[in-house]
């Protein structure tokens, strides 16, 4: 009968170190799990003006802006997973890094010790509605840690931008606006894809003329697979970056237009409120590349514009000159893409696909510098009804 018990309590020492061990081992993984993102917004300087007696009769705009932005938040909250921090961070301990126009307004903040992920201070110098700066101005101030190897922690955003009349289309377009800067402080610039080494400049034949000309490329592994599968090209080994880079002289780039045109992450969607735009999975894979965030790419799959439209999509010229007879314009070589001049102005299909359109373009007969003006200038696509009014070029 000793015998008996021997073995019975034998099986069940060995049964609970099996359990703790893995218990243990479940304890020693937490440290590598990735969590949704978690944004801590200061959006106490927007419309602030401290010589004015009463700050909240500023600007109109200021709750409908934030409310925007909460939007915008809470969409990348939904996309984005990254490791937690081990400890609250004390943002008493950046009051020094943090620029001085907004200790005034984020007094709060400065003084609190937080439990999140990325912190972005959001200030408007003057009243939202007044429109003489039309892009905002991003910085990154600092990183985990405080080394710029890791991953961005503190961020400031100088808003000030002409939006449109309608309500709901001004909600519409400070969310994407905001959506699109985040992204950017989440590591979508030049110096942290350099030093991520997936940042290239090479000399290709450009697609307009056949001129050599120097141009960039994110070159990332997940990006360059994602891309050949989306475009159905195998034959790519990185995806262009705009001929500018930011038009504010700072470090934020963004994908070329020419060919992810309507994708949020390329410069176009600054000045075009009401068009298709969307998260593709080019930026997603983008995100994972800088190996500090997973996604959830369930997000992904909504991007039409050069989807599956083959290697010729992204080496060859949009365009060719039409002659005939007496009739001289413009016609594309991918029309589910761009429209032609020589069909004037017509209703059609949005470049996304995502609703009716209607198509107004323009040619002109100076030289042309880049990608985004020859889009613009050349071959321009549809906007949705209802808003052709504003004569935009998606």
């Amino acid at each position: 009968m000793s015998f008996f018990f021997f073995i019975f309590f034998f099986i069940i020492f060995i049964f609970s170190e099996k359990i703790n061990s893995s218990e243990l081992n479940k304890r020693d993984l937490q440290s590598d799990t990735f969590d949704n993102i978690r944004i801590y917004i200061d959006d106490e300087c927007l419309g602030y003006q401290s010589s004015a007696s009463d700050p909240s009769q500023n600007n109109t705009n200021t709750e409908l802006t934030k409310e925007a932005i909460k939007k915008a938040r809470l969409t990348l909250e939904k996309i984005v997973k990254v490791q937690r921090l081990t400890e609250y961070v004390d943002l008493q301990n950046y009051k020094t890094v943090i620029p001085s126009e907004f200790s005034t307004c984020a007094i709060r903040s400065l003084n609190s010790r937080l439990d999140y992920d990325l912190f972005i201070f959001i200030r408007s110098p003057k009243p939202l509605d007044e429109d003489d700066v039309n892009f905002p101005i991003t910085n990154i101030i600092s990183y985990v840690g405080n080394n710029v190897n890791n991953r961005p922690l503190i961020a400031t955003i100088n808003y000030r931008y002409s939006l449109p009349d309608n309500e709901a289309a001004k909600y519409h377009a400070i969310s994407i606006l905001f959506l699109h800067e985040f992204t950017h402080i989440l590591g979508f610039t030049k110096s942290i894809l350099q030093r991520k080494g997936i940042f290239i400049e090479k000399t290709i034949k450009d697609r307009i003329n056949g001129v050599d000309r120097l141009k960039k490329f994110i070159t990332g592994d997940k990006v360059i697979n994602m891309a050949k599968k989306y475009f159905n090209c195998s034959s790519i080994d990185g995806v262009e970056i705009d001929d500018t880079n930011g038009l504010d002289g700072a470090d934020n780039i963004h994908w070329n237009g020419r060919i992810l045109l309507g994708e949020y992450m390329t410069s176009m969607t600054s000045e075009f409120y009401f068009l298709d735009q969307a998260i593709s999975e080019i930026t997603l894979a983008l995100l994972e590349d800088l190996g500090w965030y997973k996604v959830n790419n369930y997000t992904g799959g909504l991007m039409r514009f050069g989807k599956n439209k083959g290697c010729e999509f992204i080496n060859n010229d949009c365009i060719k000159e039409y002659n005939f007879q007496y009739t001289r314009g413009i016609i594309t070589t991918f029309p589910n893409e761009f429209c032609s001049s020589i069909y004037g102005d017509f209703g059609t299909c949005s470049s996304g696909r995502q609703s009716l359109g209607y198509c107004h373009n323009k040619h002109l007969s100076t030289a042309l510098f880049s990608d985004i003006e020859y889009v613009r200038n050349n071959i321009s696509s549809s906007i949705p009804y209802g808003y052709g009014k504003y004569k935009l070029f998606y």
